[in-house]
């Protein structure tokens, strides 16, 4: 689950206790928006089959993205292991 407060709305969501994807906005009432059935993960494997199938690049996601989404990752490891935030530059 998560819990992520913007500055014009907190989002929520935990499978856990079945809470949904909930946007709780500054004004005004909370919004469940409608989500495809299918789970996300599915979805990009699809598209990346896609195009590899096809022998073209992602139009959706670039390599500076993977590289970006990686580099997150080993920093939440680094960040979970040592108990101090990671600085990402």
């Amino acid at each position: 689950g998560f819990h992520v407060c913007l500055e014009k709305a907190t989002v929520e969501s935990d499978l856990k206790s079945k809470v949904p994807l909930t946007v709780h906005p500054l004004k005004g009432p909370s919004i469940q928006p409608t989500l495809p059935k299918d789970d996300g993960y599915l979805g990009e494997l699809r598209h990346f089959v896609r195009c590899i199938a096809a022998g073209t690049p992602s139009s959706i996601v670039t390599p500076a993205d993977a590289r970006n989404a990686v580099q997150v990752t080993l920093a939440e490891v680094k960040s979970a292991k040592t108990g101090k935030p990671v600085v990402i530059r």
